[in-house]
């Protein structure tokens, strides 16, 4: 019987989509190592690894502020505040 290479590849997945779907997809991915038994070849060792456990938000479901509406707020809730230590 003749004997295979031994090989290794190297993959980089991105997975982008809406947030529940892509935290189910990751959350069903092998995590660590999984050795799996090929008949009279050997063996199959897959490791995974998630290089960030945050995913990075794309684009917010949630409306956010302009940033010119938080300063006005602040400076009105600074003004409010001003007064009620005056009276």
């Amino acid at each position: 019987m003749m004997e295979e290479d031994i090989v290794r590849v190297l993959r980089v997945v991105l997975y982008e989509g809406p947030r529940q779907a892509v935290e189910m997809t990751i959350n069903q991915s092998i995590h660590g190592t999984r050795v799996i038994t090929i008949s009279k070849s050997g063996t199959l060792k897959i490791s995974a690894t998630t290089l960030s456990n945050f995913p990075e938000c794309l684009t917010s479901a949630q409306q956010t502020p302009d940033p010119q509406q938080i300063v006005s707020m602040q400076r009105l809730i600074d003004e409010l505040s001003k007064r009620n230590t005056t009276t």
